[in-house]
């Protein structure tokens, strides 16, 4: 299992290291003035604009169900109702970033999937560029926790995780890397 979950980090990370000279070459400026309300780890009510230089694709914007009450970006978890642990919106390279979702009423069978992203490392090319993905199924009233371990450090920019539900976007929550 762990070697798995390994896989699945620095997998994508390779990926995006053998594409990024390939799309560097394709890439067209985005759209400076595109922005997005966003929930960050702080606050998970506060809007914020997402970064310009990353704009959301139009035809991926949630699609919030209800079954979502909430995204917290935080440093960990305790307990069994795996209540999030320093909120913070703001890591270092090699921090482990939790995602807890708190959902409400979801029926049995409810499939729930975290895509974590790149949303701006200095390389628009990187834009968009999934780091890892996780999903389970889940029912009730209670927290889910998502994690991203990263092996070697990610680099400094901006990054966000896009919760579905059922295979549809429902939330969107952003995160910084600093050094």
């Amino acid at each position: 299992m762990m070697i798995r979950r390994k896989l699945y980090l620095i997998l994508p990370l390779l990926v995006l290291l053998l594409v990024l000279p390939a799309c560097a070459a394709l890439n067209s400026t985005p759209d400076p003035s595109a922005t997005l309300p966003v929930t960050t780890g702080s606050d998970p009510f506060e809007q914020t604009a997402a970064p310009a230089i990353c704009p959301i694709n139009p035809n991926a914007e949630p699609e919030p169900t209800g079954l979502i009450e909430s995204i917290i970006i935080a440093h960990g978890v305790e307990g069994d109702e795996q209540t999030p642990v320093d909120v913070t919106d703001t890591f270092a390279p090699p921090d482990t970033v939790h995602a807890v979702v708190s959902i409400v009423d979801a029926p049995l069978g409810t499939q729930f999937k975290a895509t974590w992203k790149v949303g701006e490392i200095g390389d628009p090319s990187t834009c968009n560029t999934i780091v890892t993905e996780y999903e389970i199924e889940a029912d009730g009233t209670r927290n889910i926790d998502f994690s991203l371990v990263p092996d070697t450090g990610l680099p400094a920019g901006s990054y966000k995780v896009e919760i579905s539900v059922n295979g549809t976007l429902d939330h969107v929550a952003f995160f910084n890397v600093q050094e």
